[in-house]
């Protein structure tokens, strides 16, 4: 597995620059790691750490791509979290969201973005829960992971209401 920390805006273009020779032609999901970094550079202008590899991915392993890193809350700046604005960016690309994979909890989310066969699960926030004097504890870091891999599961249309 390779790791390489880079800008967002040049996070594929040294893709090719591993010692031991090229490295293998990206796949489909690329496209999805391309448009997640492109638009928290962006919104946010923060560097991600970009692996390629094979990944856990909703119950599956798959190969792929991953996004993260690890910021204090502090550091973020005023408006709208990094996976907040990424959603309304990435909706403006075609992306479109999959209630499939979906969650929320205290502090935290985890949710499916989709282009063509491409999907990415994101999960992002702040850890937050009871400790053990029933105290509500706030992490002061926020956390960001996104998975993309191509998938061949069936794209459904939502049911209209009946």
């Amino acid at each position: 597995m390779r790791r390489i920390l880079l800008p967002a805006a040049i996070l594929l273009g040294l893709a090719g620059l591993a010692a031991d020779g090229p490295a293998p032609p990206p796949g489909p999901w690329s496209a999805g790691c391309a448009a997640i970094a492109g638009a928290l550079e962006k919104s946010h202008r923060l560097k991600l750490e970009a692996r390629e590899g094979v990944f856990e991915f909703w119950h599956d392993r798959r190969r792929g791509c991953r996004l993260a890193f690890s910021k204090p809350t502090a550091e973020l700046g005023e408006g709208a979290a990094p996976d907040e604005s990424l959603r309304g960016m990435l909706a403006g690309q075609g992306w479109q969201g999959d209630p499939r994979h979906s969650a929320d909890g205290p502090g935290t989310t985890v949710f499916g973005l989709r282009k063509g066969d491409v999907l990415c699960i994101v999960s992002a926030g702040v850890d937050a829960g009871i400790d053990d004097d029933g105290e509500f504890q706030v992490s002061d870091v926020y956390d960001f992971e996104a998975t993309c891999a191509a998938t061949d599961e069936p794209r459904r249309e939502p049911e209209p209401p009946r």
